[in-house]
C-alpha cells in the first residue's frame, strides 16, 4: 500500500518523477529532508514497524536509486523534548538508523531554535516562518 501511494499519489507527481526532477534541476546537490513528529503525540500505539518506518525506508531506497544520497531525518520536536536514539532507531527503523543517525543526518529539531533556522518572512495572514537550515 505505501508503495502504490507514492506511485500514484491523489493529485500529485508520483514521488519517483519528482525526484528525478529534483536530480535535474539540483544535480549532484539534490537534497531531501524527511520529518515526521515525536513520540509525545497521541497517536495510537504503533505495531512493529511503525508505518512511519516502512514509509521513510521505501521513499529512501527511491532517493538513493535515482541519485540522491544527500537525505537528512528530522524529528520536529516543537517544544517536547528531544527524542532518544533508542526512539529514533523505533520511528525510522533499524535499517535507517543505523545508516544515518551516526553520520548526523538524523537529529532533533526545535522549533525555537533560530541558531539552526533561517527567516523567510511573513505569510499573507503575518504569520512568521522560519525553517530548519
Amino acid at each position: 500500500m505505501v508503495k502504490h501511494a507514492l506511485d500514484h499519489p491523489l493529485g500529485d507527481l508520483p514521488l519517483r518523477e519528482k525526484l528525478r526532477k529534483l536530480r535535474a534541476e539540483k544535480g549532484a546537490g539534490a537534497k531531501v529532508v524527511m520529518a515526521f513528529d515525536d513520540v509525545s503525540v497521541p497517536l495510537p500505539p504503533m505495531y512493529d514497524p511503525d508505518i512511519r518506518s516502512v514509509i521513510m525506508d521505501l521513499a529512501e531506497q527511491y532517493c538513493v536509486e535515482e541519485g540522491i544520497t544527500d537525505i537528512k531525518f528530522i524529528c520536529s520536536i516543537a517544544l517536547h523534548r528531544f527524542i532518544r536514539p533508542d526512539e529514533f532507531r523505533m520511528i525510522c527503523g533499524k535499517r535507517l538508523f543505523d545508516k544515518y543517525h551516526s553520520t548526523g543526518a538524523m537529529f532533533n529539531f526545535n522549533a525555537v531554535d533560530k541558531e539552526h533556522s533561517t527567516w523567510l518572512g511573513q505569510t499573507e495572514e503575518g504569520e512568521c516562518v522560519r525553517v530548519c537550515t
